[in-house]
């Protein structure tokens, strides 16, 4: 059975185990998600709609949002119209664009402070009328787009050192130390057990 003394090792090294798998938990378990959009991805709509809207889990840093439309032709329509309330990103849609079907890339930067990008795609059969916007040269979808400059109010932790470890290789030495308490006290006690069994009987 166990002692007191190794019970406690055990449950000292147990503590920080759990500690480095939360220290350690995948950067993109943290980062901010897109909730939903506006079409829907896959929609198939009977008229133009109004805006493009994506709502994201926490709001992006302020001017990173970049939105692309582009056409089955190939050509692409920026849509740099963007209002920025809360978590959620409103772009006009243009009033003058063709029915068909359009591939919607977006990018910006989440609040921690990493770039997120995405597509989805909608159709509509009718096309309402407006104001001309000028359509850019074909390309993919994501050209144009760019690559918004993170502008975090706190960096976030590198990937550094070993294994891409970065902020928790502070860890290493404790897990050091807690490894070599816990190898003493059983040493100790292993010691203790053939001084024991060492000594002649009486």
């Amino acid at each position: 059975m166990l002692t007191v003394m190794q019970k406690f090792a055990v449950g000292l090294l147990a503590a920080v185990l759990t500690l480095i798998g939360f220290a350690t938990a995948t950067p993109s378990q943290a980062h901010d998600e897109l909730l939903s959009t506006t079409p829907k991805n896959g929609a198939q709509l009977a008229s133009a709609p109004p805006a493009i809207v994506l709502k994201f889990e926490e709001a992006p840093l302020k001017d990173t949002t970049k939105i692309v439309a582009t056409d089955s032709a190939g050509r692409q329509i920026p849509l740099t119209d963007i209002v920025l309330v809360g978590g959620t990103a409103t772009a006009k849609w243009p009033t003058d664009a063709s029915a068909g079907t359009y591939s919607v890339a977006w990018r910006n930067v989440g609040a921690d402070g990493h770039p997120l990008s995405g597509t989805f795609s909608f159709s509509y059969t009718t096309a309402n009328q407006g104001p001309t916007v000028t359509a850019s040269p074909t390309g993919s979808p994501n050209a144009g787009i760019g690559v918004p400059t993170p502008v975090p109010t706190s960096s976030p932790v590198s990937a550094t050192g070993p294994a891409g470890l970065g902020g928790t290789m502070w860890l290493l030495p404790t897990v050091i130390g807690v490894l070599i308490i816990v190898g003493g006290i059983f040493g100790i006690q292993a010691a203790r057990k053939r001084k024991k069994n060492d000594r002649p009987n009486t």
